[in-house]
């Protein structure tokens, strides 16, 4: 069974300026690099027919894991990340993400939306969490979804920064 993922961020900044970071190579190589960790890569990206992808991969050593996925992986993990941006039309632009967890029955997968607000813009991620581990791949959901707002914390302090500066 998946758990949902909800997580929005605002940004003191015009919507405009938050879709130019999120549909450049430069933001996406500078992400990768600041957290995605010493093994992170930006393995390309793409514009095709106004929209704008950008494949991630991520690795998590296994001592950096929390213990119950330690001895459910028992190796590091590497992740595979995708993310995709629609053209901006009408302030707004919506997407797609997906993780997945290679060798493993794990992924998340979601829809983006990047929206004018009050004061700047609101960036919301709305998805889904799955862990396909027989007896305790649940359990693992749970911890997964636990740490994905100290994630998330990283990423939003890392583009506020960005959109500030570019």
């Amino acid at each position: 069974m998946a758990r949902e993922i909800n997580h929005s961020v605002h940004f003191d900044a015009p919507v405009e300026a938050v879709y130019a970071a999120l549909t450049s190579d430069e933001y996406w190589a500078a992400r990768i690099k600041e957290v995605g960790g010493s093994l992170g890569k930006l393995l390309s990206s793409s514009r095709e027919g106004g929209r704008f992808t950008v494949h991630l991969e991520q690795t998590i050593r296994s001592h950096h894991l929390p213990a119950l996925i330690q001895r459910v992986m028992a190796t590091n993990i590497r992740i595979s990340r995708t993310e995709t941006w629609g053209p901006l039309v009408d302030r707004e632009s919506t997407g797609k993400f997906t993780s997945v967890v290679e060798g493993r029955r794990a992924h998340m997968a979601g829809s983006t939306t990047l929206e004018s607000s009050e004061n700047g813009s609101k960036v919301t991620f709305a998805g889904v969490v799955e862990i396909g581990v027989p007896i305790v791949g649940r359990a693992v959901e749970a911890v997964v979804a636990d740490q994905l707002p100290r994630l998330f914390k990283v990423e939003d302090a890392f583009s506020k920064a960005w959109v500030a500066s570019h």
